[in-house]
């Protein structure tokens, strides 16, 4: 499938950044954190572009979108909204981990999303001192220090996981996750505030994923009257891409307007 990239405008004038590929319903995708889209989404896209019009954005400050000085969640939601209303059209719009509280809050704010799939979106906790310790290893150019604080690596899993292909693509987004990171910080999340979004919303969630992803999805079914969840057994916070076959089945029968229970 060819893919294209494209920009539009954020309404704080941010340039936003999106690929697009294949053909079909509009289908929006919105990464979490130490990602952007092609990070996040290169085993999913190729499947999806068999079924839909893929529209994958960049978020602010990664990719090829812009460097704002506002990283509030308001101005995240918005640059989803700008990427359905200028863009894509009405869409359903799938965000994983930090990306789900971007999908959220456009999803209250816009009348352009008919679908959303929200993907174990990060639990809430303060914690002042650990923003202002990762934001000094970003000052200090300390990215490898960065990525195993915000990993919670442990002295002996840090080397080993510098092996993996992904260490170097997570370093490159350390200082824009570090904004993510100051940005929940201050972000006053509460599930309830979601609870009239009008559309069928999917809820995903790993059998394997830390337990405080899991709670933090329950707590956001409890609020949300129009959800369902869906539970991937044997995988954890990225089955789109340790399982892509099964996470773009599931996700494309939700879309497409038919059941699936795993």
């Amino acid at each position: 499938m060819e893919r294209q990239s494209h920009f539009c405008t954020s309404a704080d004038g941010t340039r936003i950044a999106y690929l697009t590929s294949g053909e079909g319903p509009p289908l929006v995708l919105v990464h979490g954190v130490l990602a952007d889209h092609d990070t996040a989404w290169r085993h999913v896209i190729p499947r999806f572009s068999e079924r839909f019009t893929v529209f994958a954005m960049d978020r602010r400050g990664r990719g090829g979108s812009g460097e704002p000085t506002d990283h509030s969640m308001e101005r995240t939601w918005e640059d989803v909204v700008a990427v359905v209303e200028q863009a894509a059209g009405p869409a359903s719009v799938v965000g994983h981990s930090y990306g789900s509280h971007c999908v959220l809050g456009a999803a209250s704010v816009t009348d352009q999303i008919h679908r959303l799939v929200v993907y174990e979106p990060p639990a809430p906790g303060k914690n002042p001192g650990g923003v202002a310790k990762l934001q000094a290893l970003i000052e200090a150019d300390d990215r490898d220090g960065f990525v195993a604080a915000f990993l919670r690596l442990r002295p002996e899993q840090i080397e080993r996981a510098k092996t993996r292909p992904q260490w170097q693509e997570w370093t490159r987004f350390a200082a824009a996750t570090a904004q993510d990171r100051a940005t929940y910080e201050n972000y006053d999340y509460d599930p309830r505030q979601f609870g009239e979004l009008p559309m069928p919303t999917l809820l995903l969630s790993g059998e394997k994923s830390p337990g405080p992803n899991k709670e933090a999805t329950e707590e956001l079914a409890r609020a949300l009257p129009k959800s369902r969840t869906v539970t991937f057994r044997d995988q954890g916070h990225f089955a789109m891409n340790t399982a892509p076959d099964l996470f773009v089945e599931v996700v494309t029968d939700f879309v497409l307007g038919s059941e699936t229970v795993v």
